[in-house]
């Protein structure tokens, strides 16, 4: 559950999530919500009753609806800039191996990284230099990266990688050495990757791609690359901390 002030630590994008401890904070009852009824000596019931209460009046404000209206509005806007970016990449090159790639950190390290650690990490990873910089990095022509969060996960990334004029079956060895890369050498060994071309994706919008294949670049553009903007969650920042870019891509 949500601890005591933490409306005041954290600045959630996530308009449910602020609408929640707002009114968590109008009745000054931040703590943990069964602390919350014993010392307030009155029935879960009770409780809930006046919690729930306080979320319906603040839903209907023009303060939560402009927040929501914002928040839907940042995916979808964010989605068709991600889609411009690799309609352009296919107008440059016929055909690419697609890779999705998932970069995170192993369970028992993912306490020790704040979201400025993992964007650090990030930028290391995709402008990579050294002798440990792997070899087929010279054939990445671009990619769309997003950063999420998650209580089980902590920070983690969702990427789509594009290698140019590369066949589809690379794509798993692809994926494989920058997994590897990400895991030994960008995060010294706590880092954990999924590698998607790996296995049997529930989308058939990875791997080969050709500019001629319609179909399968519009299940690219829909469901894989749109998941990446599903919306639904929105990186916890302290308040007066560093904000960050939540997704990018790269160069034309």
């Amino acid at each position: 559950m949500f601890a005591h002030g933490m409306h005041t630590l954290f600045d959630y994008k996530n308009p449910y999530v602020r609408l929640f401890l707002t009114a968590c904070r109008n009745l000054t009852k931040q703590e943990v919500f069964m602390q919350w009824v014993m010392t307030a000596g009155i029935s879960i019931r009770e409780a809930a009753y006046q919690l729930i209460s306080q979320i319906q009046q603040l839903a209907k404000g023009n303060f939560f609806r402009s927040k929501l209206f914002a928040h839907d509005n940042w995916a979808d806007v964010s989605y068709a800039k991600a889609k411009d970016y690799v309609d352009t990449l296919f107008d440059r090159c016929s055909r690419y191996a697609v890779v999705r790639l998932d970069l995170s950190y192993k369970s028992d390290k993912k306490h020790l990284i704040d979201i400025e650690q993992a964007k650090l990490h990030l930028d290391s990873f995709l402008h990579a230099k050294g002798r440990e910089r792997p070899k087929i990095f010279a054939k990445l022509a671009g990619y769309v990266w997003r950063m999420d969060f998650g209580i089980d996960a902590g920070f983690h990334f969702h990427l789509l990688l594009f290698f140019k004029n590369a066949y589809g079956v690379r794509g798993a060895y692809y994926g494989n050495e920058f997994g590897i890369y990400w895991r030994d050498f960008i995060t010294k060994g706590i880092g954990r990757f999924e590698n998607c071309n790996a296995r049997e994706y529930r989308y058939n919008g990875i791997g080969e791609v050709n500019r001629s294949d319609i179909d399968k670049r519009e299940i690219l553009q829909s469901k894989v690359l749109r998941y990446l903007f599903k919306g639904t969650q929105r990186i916890p920042v302290r308040q007066g901390q560093r904000k960050f870019r939540s997704w990018g891509t790269g160069e034309l």
